[in-house]
């Protein structure tokens, strides 16, 4: 639920005019950027992580920077990366790269808490020829129009037998292998006394019975968590093998950039996990499917606030992997079915919620896809 303040708004689209949502890594250095959304009333001189205010503004969002450009160029928001694979079908690139002052970058930006672990998730999407959702899928680079290799060719379907991506960070590891389950809480990295972060883990494109992975390109979408957060916004990794058709992998980035980017309240992805996915699932901080947060300014405990002080904020439906949100569920809060969320139980300490917004691009941007049909 967005309230578009008119003078951030003008100065979102101005700063926004010319931003794209797919960032090429291929033979460069480049790293996602996590951040927070500012919260109405904060500024980048004094700004700091509040846990208490960890309402739907301070949403963790994504932007790319790109150190083979100069100047270096960072921009939010963004939620496509592509990487050719090398030789050994690994990449360390998209790394993980938070600031501590993301508003001198952005100004509707704001640091992540300091001292505290980031998760990445392996998220399902579902091909485009049908079938479950899946956590990684593949297009084999075949121009079946016979009009020459394009975007119009792209066309997502189930991994081929026994193959996976794996990411290692540090020796430990988790693999999305194909199949209809969420991989969740992979840890990344804990961030710095001032909320910084930078990390480069390895993504390994593997075959479960040795051998060389199908030549082709992969898709993958993730998110990234962190506890205390209202709701993180998904993002898609490309990665296309060596031996794959020149500028394959940049067609399927723009294939994703164009088809498969929607508002948080028509992703299909439970993004506040309280149980409800999107506007057409009942989720009561959808306004419409057009909403890009799944959190609500009306119920307390939907509100991404802790709003007795007790340390725990909202309802939760599920545990989340090792970050276990479900952790964080307000006890207060009625854990059965909807009224877990519709209820008003936690004594609010906060008698107005600080409104905000991010970027009118974000809203033409997914508005114009919100009409697509998903993949």
């Amino acid at each position: 639920m967005r309230r578009l303040h008119l003078l951030t708004a003008l100065i979102m689209m101005a700063v926004h005019a010319n931003t794209a949502a797919a960032q090429d890594c291929s033979g460069s250095h480049c790293d996602i950027l996590p951040a927070r959304l500012m919260i109405t009333g904060e500024d980048c001189g004094t700004s700091t992580f509040d846990p208490s205010q960890t309402v739907e503004y301070s949403q963790l969002v994504t932007g790319a920077r790109d150190f083979g450009i100069f100047p270096i160029a960072t921009l939010y928001p963004w939620y496509v990366f592509f990487q050719l694979l090398d030789g050994t079908y690994s990449q360390d690139d998209p790394g993980f790269s938070a600031v501590a002052s993301p508003c001198t970058l952005q100004p509707a930006l704001s640091p992540l808490p300091p001292n505290t672990d980031m998760y990445f998730d392996f998220l399902t999407e579902p091909p485009t020829a049908g079938g479950s959702a899946r956590n990684l899928l593949y297009w084999d680079a075949v121009d079946d129009d016979m009009n020459g290799l394009d975007e119009n060719d792209v066309d997502w379907s189930p991994v081929p037998i026994d193959e996976f991506m794996r990411i290692d960070e540090l020796g430990a590891t988790a693999e999305a292998d194909g199949g209809t389950n969420e991989i969740e809480g992979i840890h990344i990295q804990q961030t710095s006394g001032t909320g910084t972060i930078h990390d480069h883990v390895d993504w390994e494109l593997r075959r479960a019975g040795g051998g060389l992975p199908t030549a082709g390109v992969y898709l993958f979408k993730g998110d990234l968590t962190l506890p205390g957060f209202a709701e993180g916004a998904p993002f898609y990794v490309i990665q296309a093998t060596v031996n794959a058709p020149v500028n394959a992998g940049l067609y399927a980035r723009d294939h994703v950039d164009d088809n498969l980017i929607f508002p948080l309240c028509d992703d299909g992805i439970d993004n506040d996990r309280d149980g409800f996915i999107d506007f057409a699932g009942g989720d009561p901080g959808c306004d419409s499917a057009l909403d890009d947060s799944e959190k609500s300014t009306t119920y307390e405990c939907d509100d991404g606030i802790d709003n007795d002080g007790d340390g725990f904020i909202d309802y939760r439906s599920d545990p989340f992997g090792a970050a276990d949100l479900y952790s964080l569920r307000d006890p207060e809060c009625d854990s059965q079915g909807a009224t877990g969320v519709s209820e008003l139980p936690e004594p609010s300490l906060v008698s107005t919620l600080l409104v905000g917004a991010f970027t009118v691009a974000v809203f033409r941007r997914r508005r114009e896809r919100a009409s697509a049909p998903h993949a």
